[in-house]
């Protein structure tokens, strides 16, 4: 994903590979979720039809590559919608490459 949306070539403008390692490295151990008072849920990108206890978050593999489909990838990236009118169609939409 971070050569997709252009962190990549970023990191490696400004600075170096080995920048871009570290960085990558520190993603890799953030938390996928928190639950905040014990009353928010909270994620980078958003829910996934996949996803219905939160205890399924648990048992994620973390450390690896984000798939580009599935609740890991949703997690993170997922977008709430593709069109103007700020809602979808249908209840959940695919993330696409």
């Amino acid at each position: 994903m971070t050569k997709t949306f252009n962190f990549f070539n970023e990191c490696l403008y400004k600075y170096d590979q080995e920048v871009y390692d570290r960085i990558t490295d520190l993603f890799d151990t953030l938390s996928l979720s928190a639950v905040v008072n014990k009353k928010f849920f909270v994620v980078h990108g958003g829910l996934s039809p996949d996803l219905k206890e939160l205890n399924q978050i648990n048992h994620l593999d973390r450390f690896k590559e984000i798939p580009k489909f599935g609740m890991f990838c949703d997690l993170l990236w997922s977008d709430p919608t593709s069109n103007d009118k700020g809602f979808l169609e249908k209840d959940f939409d695919l993330n696409q490459e």
